[in-house]
């Protein structure tokens, strides 16, 4: 996701989506996605749909 980001910032947005329910999987699995999702926000310069996606996830 995160080099995706570089070369098409709209797919990103819509793979990242598929992070944003992380809280309904199982804890192992929460754990996981939380990180990846946190690796992805720690990113400099990543585009604002991206951006978007990744902090309103977390934020929930």
């Amino acid at each position: 996701m995160i080099a995706l980001n570089a070369v098409n910032p709209q797919v990103a947005a819509r793979l990242a989506r598929s992070l944003d329910r992380w809280r309904k999987y199982a804890p192992a699995l929460q754990e996981q996605m939380r990180a990846a999702l946190q690796q992805v926000a720690a990113v400099p310069k990543l585009s604002k749909d991206v951006l978007e996606v990744v902090t309103k996830a977390l934020a929930d």
